[in-house]
């Protein structure tokens, strides 16, 4: 039976709920998508009637859940079209897969002097895996150019694509920008000098038909989370001939055919691959999913979307100084929309939009070197709205004027977070700039919403007699910096560790009112607290100023002057 697309949200529960007393609009489905009330109750089902492990036994739970378990690997070879069950592994997730290839089937194929192929737009996973490979053999990791529009650059994909290329792993779509890659196209490249195409399919299998023959790919990889299953549970597809060359990640349960006290020999596809008792319910609920999806209809889906991206997109762009990334046709992406409003950090953006019930996304998007080519620090992101009927977000941004004072946005309910001597040190910072005499420089990233923080201090006399910070960042990290800067120039070391000390308390409930008085402006970012989210924003810059400190103190022990950089991500 086919379902009908006009009251899909109602079968969503974590829908149906008030978020800071406005109705609920999820628009992070790119992060990871809510479940239907089928995948809640596969997963109850599982644990209530057939709770065993699979393969093992021979009672009746173990051969009902053994019955189910594989039943789902054949939903998923169905639903992406592979040729066998043997071609589906379960693993944790998109990551895990493109690791798993990387590690375990690249140094099989890649040598020193190859070349390993990716494009600018490639989530982390799909990038910092390949880093490795190309350390560890020697190969050069290259790029594909994109085109202005952020599309990939076929024709360079063409020039790049040679003898020396033993692997090109590219996403399907992108998690920014929305693009649509020419996965078949490429694999025919590819396959010319026979050679291999890996697909990071995470961001297109819950938005289009996908199969896996027709693309040609030799490995393609997505995750359960992503296309209304639970979180821990993903899938590899890889051509039957190039799994059987994967080496076992793991060794042990499942995966053994007989152990002798020197040598085992080791079971056939897929369950040489899936070591260990392997996540049961996860692959049911996958199995739920796919089934909830198919009753809909992949190419329903994907029309549904598109029609919404293609009222979305020119609504947005009639924003004053509001920036979309990607494609503007709706035709070339998928329901991730990326986007800047100008003189409003993404991250300032999302948590006013979070006080209106609105989720999005704002940072990278694990997109650290895209970010770069699109000469952005961050974006906002709205996605994957095949789940409701119309494009909320649009009403929302045609009742906000960009030159409207942010203090006044959400009205009181960001008083706490943006009152107006926060606004005025985040517009007009106080020792911004850099400073012609340094003693220690050293600069701190929060990766949350990729704020990035230059301190410089000088010292004389025992104390911080000049510093300064640049940088860019929300306006939570901005106005921390600019206030601590003030609290903190003419302290000594000692007293500038006590007022760190307290800051990092205060972030966290832990003193009393009057004990933050010696934090001056500072003091009132107590609000913070009530944003977990952003505690890391207002404590990048007292962080930086600490290990600036205790360079000092090293530095004092061993009778050197310090003079140094240090590039460090928070945790």
């Amino acid at each position: 039976m086919v379902k009908s697309l006009n009251n899909i949200r109602q079968e969503f529960p974590i829908l149906d709920q008030i978020v800071n007393d406005e109705p609920l609009i999820y628009l992070d489905n790119a992060a990871t998508t809510q479940k239907p009330q089928a995948v809640i109750d596969a997963i109850v089902d599982y644990y209530q009637t057939d709770n065993a492990n699979v393969h093992r036994g021979v009672h009746t739970l173990a051969e009902r859940a053994t019955e189910q378990y594989e039943a789902a690997r054949q939903k998923v070879q169905r639903f992406i079209n592979a040729d066998q069950s043997a071609e589906i592994i379960f693993t944790k997730g998109t990551t895990q897969s493109l690791n798993w290839v990387a590690s375990h089937f690249g140094p099989q194929v890649v040598q020193a002097g190859d070349e390993i192929l990716i494009s600018y737009m490639e989530h982390h996973s799909n990038l910092v895996p390949w880093q490795q490979l190309a350390q560890q053999t020697g190969a050069k990791l290259v790029y594909i150019d994109l085109l202005p529009d952020g599309q990939l650059d076929l024709a360079d994909a063409k020039a790049k694509i040679g003898p020396r290329t033993k692997i090109v792993s590219l996403t399907h779509a992108s998690n920014v920008l929305g693009v649509v890659n020419p996965i078949q196209a490429i694999a025919q490249l590819v396959h010319q000098f026979g050679n291999y195409l890996v697909v990071d399919g995470a961001q297109a299998i819950p938005h289009m038909p996908v199969d896996v023959q027709d693309l040609d790919a030799d490995f393609y990889a997505f995750s359960g989370h992503k296309m209304l299953g639970p979180t821990g549970i993903g899938v590899l597809y890889g051509k039957k001939t190039l799994l059987e060359q994967v080496t076992p990640v793991e060794y042990g349960g499942e995966m053994i055919d007989f152990v002798e006290l020197q040598q085992s020999t080791f079971k056939e596809l897929p369950w040489r691959l899936e070591g260990g008792t392997p996540n049961i319910e996860g692959a049911i609920a996958l199995g739920a999913a796919i089934d909830y999806l198919n009753q809909i209809g992949m190419a329903q889906i994907q029309a549904h979307e598109q029609a919404l991206v293609a009222k979305a997109i020119p609504a947005l762009q009639t924003i004053d100084g509001l920036t979309i990334y990607g494609p503007q046709n709706a035709q070339d992406r998928t329901g991730v929309i990326a986007f800047n409003l100008d003189n409003l950090h993404p991250h300032d953006l999302a948590t006013a939009l979070d006080m209106e019930g609105v989720a999005v996304r704002a940072g990278h998007h694990c997109a650290q070197p895209l970010m770069k080519w699109l000469n952005v620090a961050a974006t906002a992101r709205a996605s994957s709205i095949y789940i409701i009927r119309k494009p909320m977000l649009i009403n929302w941004f045609k009742q906000f004027k960009p030159q409207r004072s942010f203090s006044k946005m959400a009205l009181s309910k960001l008083d706490n977070l943006y009152r107006q001597v926060i606004l005025d040190h985040s517009q007009h910072p106080h020792h911004h700039g850099h400073l012609d005499t340094v003693d220690h420089e050293i600069e701190l990233r929060n990766p949350t919403c990729g704020d990035v923080l230059q301190l410089e201090i000088a010292l004389q006399d025992g104390k911080i007699s000049q510093i300064a910070f640049s940088g860019e960042g929300c306006t939570i990290s901005q106005a921390s910096a600019s206030m601590m800067t003030d609290a903190v120039l003419g302290k000594t070391p000692a007293q500038a560790e006590t007022m760190i000390e307290r800051f990092s308390d205060m972030m966290i409930g832990d003193r009393p009112d009057e004990d933050w008085e010696i934090l001056e402006d500072a003091a009132i970012l107590q609000g913070v607290q009530q944003f977990p989210a952003r505690i890391k924003c207002a404590t990048l810059a007292w962080k930086a100023l600490h290990k600036a400190l205790i360079s000092d103190q090293h530095s004092a022990v061993s009778g050197q002057i310090v003079n140094h950089a240090e590039t460090e991500e928070t945790d």
